[in-house]
């Protein structure tokens, strides 16, 4: 089994852990940064539909199973607290209510390299 990349409660083998697991990202940003993986999200906003819009990354991995492992690991909800459900999935871009297909692959594209120019000034 390979290690989820967890949050920065969560230790990690694979060293210090990147910040954008420890702020709150939109839905389409955790997306575009772990395009093709397994997402663990606790979601804290929701739009009219009930689709998530935001939350904090907890867990992405190209395995769905240390996604679980992850959510297994996090500790049950206290009664009186937000309302702020985890959401599993595979981190693949969606076409929003109202956009085009043209536009969600321009937006997809545009978010995908706002996220590389990041970890390139990350590396530097």
């Amino acid at each position: 089994m390979t290690h989820a990349h967890l949050d920065a409660k969560h230790t990690s083998p694979a060293g210090p852990l990147p910040e954008t697991l420890s702020r709150e990202v939109s839905f389409d940003e955790a997306i575009a940064l772990y395009y093709g993986e397994w997402v663990l999200m606790k979601i804290t906003e929701f739009d009219e539909h009930h689709v998530p819009v935001k939350g904090f990354v907890i867990a992405h991995s190209p395995k769905r199973g240390d996604v679980s492992v992850a959510l297994a690991a996090e500790p049950p909800r206290v009664e009186g607290s937000p309302y702020q459900p985890y959401y599993a999935f595979n981190a693949f871009p969606r076409v929003h209510i109202g956009e085009t297909f043209d536009q969600a692959v321009e937006r997809f594209a545009a978010q995908r390299a706002a996220v590389e120019q990041g970890r390139r000034g990350e590396r530097q």
